[in-house]
């Protein structure tokens, strides 16, 4: 039924203008109660258009572009997918992180824009300049590790570990098209099994309360693996397990564990470890700590 309906609304011909397959879409997308319908429509037609940015759909509508017919199939197929609540992300199947492209594939964490922030705060701390071994706890896509050793000088290496095989596949495979393989070591590891002796460590670990799980958007709930959600009653369970485990594997004169957190996250962690830290994301909420050792 659902296909039917973008079939009909998209109305497939030898060729298309752009503005109306757009046009089309974006209606059929927002009957659906589907959320960001615009955005989700011009991504997905740049996707089309082999471009890597919604301005290009912008120019195609300007210049009067048309869609064939095999353009025009691709077109309907992604927004069919899209009305499934899929994530724009995993349907394209790469994304813009800090200055560098990831591989995305179902079920590892799509990168989310305030873990950008956290790079950003880890350089400013530790210098972009200095030479850094850390390591990256729940790795994911490996957009932390990744986009960390991007601006950090020849000779830095990231061990990343991760408890889904998805992810550390994926996590290498992004090195591997980054060039930063031989700098990389992604693993199928626990963090309370962490070995090592790293400058820092950095970690996005899962955050999510529990009981709030049962709120979380459809594009989460439905795609995203749940172990990188779930962070226990409060939040804080990996997170903890960390930071327990941190003075074990951290050297040098500068041990510190950097983490992304529920905004409730870091004032539950001031009274058991004295040395946090915390910092505001771009929207205000508490949303990172550095924890010192």
């Amino acid at each position: 039924m659902r296909t039917a309906l973008v079939l009909m609304l998209l109305r497939r011909a030898a060729s298309l203008a752009v503005r109306t397959a757009l046009r089309d879409a974006v209606k059929t997308l927002q009957r659906a109660a589907v959320p960001e319908p615009e955005a989700s429509a011009e991504w997905l037609m740049a996707h089309v258009l082999k471009a890597t940015d919604r301005t290009s759909v912008q120019r195609a509508i300007a210049t009067k572009q048309d869609l064939d017919a095999t353009a025009q199939a691709e077109f309907e197929a992604y927004i069919d997918r899209r009305l499934t609540r899929e994530p724009v992300q995993y349907i394209v199947g790469a994304w813009a992180f800090h200055d560098i492209e990831l591989e995305l594939a179902p079920p590892t964490l799509i990168p989310r824009p305030e873990t950008e922030e956290l790079v950003d705060l880890v350089l400013d701390w530790w210098g972009p300049s200095n030479k850094a071994v850390f390591a990256d706890v729940g790795c994911g896509s490996g957009c932390l590790g990744l986009a960390l050793l991007n601006k950090l000088p020849p000779g830095s290496t990231c061990r990343a570990v991760d408890i889904s095989e998805e992810a550390v596949a994926l996590a290498t495979r992004n090195a591997q098209r980054l060039g930063l393989a031989g700098a990389y070591d992604a693993s199928l590891t626990a963090a309370s099994d962490l070995r090592g002796a790293f400058d820092f460590i950095v970690s996005n670990p899962p955050y999510i309360p529990s009981r709030d799980l049962a709120t979380l958007d459809a594009e989460v709930a439905r795609f995203e693996d749940p172990r990188a959600l779930d962070g226990g009653a409060d939040g804080l369970d990996v997170a903890r397990v960390i930071l327990d485990g941190a003075p074990a594997a951290l050297r040098g004169a500068r041990q510190a564990v950097w983490l992304e957190l529920d905004p409730t996250g870091p004032g539950l962690l001031e009274k058991p470890y004295p040395g946090v830290a915390a910092f505001e994301d771009m929207t205000g909420k508490a949303r990172f700590v550095r924890v010192d050792f």
